[in-house]
């Protein structure tokens, strides 16, 4: 299986991606937008691969995606972790996204490829990722979009947030690229990325490393959310990261968790190679 054979289908889930947040009465607002002129108040530089290994913690068992999962242990049925907390569903409503509690249905399958037995959770439509982090409560979002949800080596992308102008910019290396059609007839591009970093810098100057992936096999990743979701009215990610076409994998990225340089990533994956 081939990257374009899929890339439908994630640019798809791609349009619920990114937005920018300010409360009110339980709804915010898009006080905010994307600002294609050259940055003001974030210090001018070009991003660089940052040399020293990136301080990035990453944390399993409060994040959680939907789908089908492989049991081929107890610890492996999402329905031990889902027991544990209370659990929240980020998902898009319509014109919104919101976080309300937790209502998912399971059902038992069985993975002829693996020759394993299975079980699926399913939420809302639209969910984009479930969690028990306390420091996210039930609300509901306005969101904005990003020029673009996939940011490649070389490239980079200014938001506004709550007054303040955030850069996302890809540093990496790109080893070949290909044209390709997809199920719509739209031309795109994809390539072959590695030793890839995605760096925010705040309006301060400071860079963050939020991604850094050695390599991607047919795959890339795609920002699918920013936000305020821990309430610091500082922008939060979430973002899908999957290292081959065979995983999903989705990080949230909170700002309250961001500290000189060093960053706590909340990580849910599953597999379906075979």
């Amino acid at each position: 299986m081939r990257y374009p054979a899929i890339f439908s289908l994630m640019l798809f889930v791609a349009c619920t991606s990114a937005v920018s947040t300010s409360k009110q009465n339980d709804i915010t607002t898009p006080a905010d937008s994307i600002d294609v002129s050259p940055i003001k108040n974030v210090e001018e530089k070009q991003p660089q691969q940052i040399e020293v290994p990136p301080e990035i913690q990453y944390v399993e068992n409060n994040t959680l995606i939907t789908g089908n999962y492989r049991i081929w242990e107890t610890a492996d049925d999402p329905e031990t972790l889902l027991n544990k907390g209370k659990w929240l569903d980020i998902h898009q409503d319509g014109p919104i996204f919101a976080i309300t509690p937790l209502n998912y249905q399971k059902s038992n399958g069985y993975d002829d490829c693996a020759g394993i037995a299975t079980k699926r959770i399913e939420a809302s439509s639209g969910s984009l990722l479930l969690t028990n982090l306390a420091v996210i409560t039930s609300k509901e979002i306005q969101p904005i979009s990003l020029m673009n949800n996939k940011i490649w080596p070389n490239e980079k992308i200014d938001f506004d947030f709550l007054g303040n102008t955030y850069r996302l910019a890809g540093v990496g290396s790109i080893g070949s690229s290909e044209v390709f059609t997809d199920d719509d007839g739209h031309e795109e591009i994809f390539h072959e990325v590695s030793d890839y970093q995605l760096q925010l810098i705040d309006p301060k100057g400071q860079t963050t490393v939020l991604l850094s992936e050695e390599s991607f096999q047919d795959t890339f990743m795609r920002i699918d959310f920013v936000g305020d979701l821990d309430g610091d009215n500082k922008p939060d990610f979430i973002i899908s990261v999957p290292r081959n076409y065979e995983e999903e994998r989705v990080l949230l990225i909170l700002s309250t968790k961001m500290s000189n340089g060093k960053i706590v990533v909340y990580e849910a994956s599953r597999q379906f190679d075979c």
